[in-house]
């Protein structure tokens, strides 16, 4: 079985892709404009973080704290013009006995293996430049993510 490209793998393989003027060519992945709005909540000690459309329709939220912060995945209220979309772009329901959970995990792991095989080795030159190093900053924030995500499915696999 084929997977699917996430739309971060096609940016990378095309990465003078712009997926606003040439939409088909992420497709089935689905791109919209949002404006990402922060409004600073002092008095409860946290910052409430939303994206809205270009003309201000609230499409997800969250309210972040200090401690929503150390956690990931973190939880996203959707509101109605996200739900719509998304309903659009779901698939019909799968019974549980038609996914192959395990096979699809390895074929997964496998995927990244690759990938972090593939960014040790961009990250490990004979002499670090400054190219290097932006390479690493890029790197950064999605490893640090899954790292989170990882450990925190950590603690569910004691079975």
């Amino acid at each position: 079985m084929a997977v699917q490209q996430t739309f971060d793998q096609v940016l990378h393989d095309n990465p003078d892709l712009d997926p606003i003027a040439d939409p088909a060519a992420i497709a089935p992945n689905i791109v919209i404009s949002a404006r990402i709005v922060f409004e600073p909540m002092p008095a409860q000690g946290n910052v409430r973080v939303t994206a809205r459309t270009d003309d201000f329709r609230l499409l997800w939220g969250v309210t972040a704290s200090p401690s929503m912060l150390a956690r990931h995945p973190a939880e996203v209220a959707f509101y109605e013009a996200l739900i719509e979309k998304t309903k659009q772009l779901l698939p019909p329901a799968v019974e549980a006995a038609q996914i192959d959970s395990i096979t699809l995990g390895l074929q997964f792991l496998q995927q990244i293996r690759s990938r972090l095989d593939e960014i040790e080795k961009s990250l490990s030159p004979k002499k670090v430049t400054d190219k290097t190093m932006k390479r690493a900053a890029a790197f950064l924030f999605s490893l640090r993510d899954a790292v989170r995500l990882l450990n925190t499915t950590r603690a569910d696999d004691e079975s």
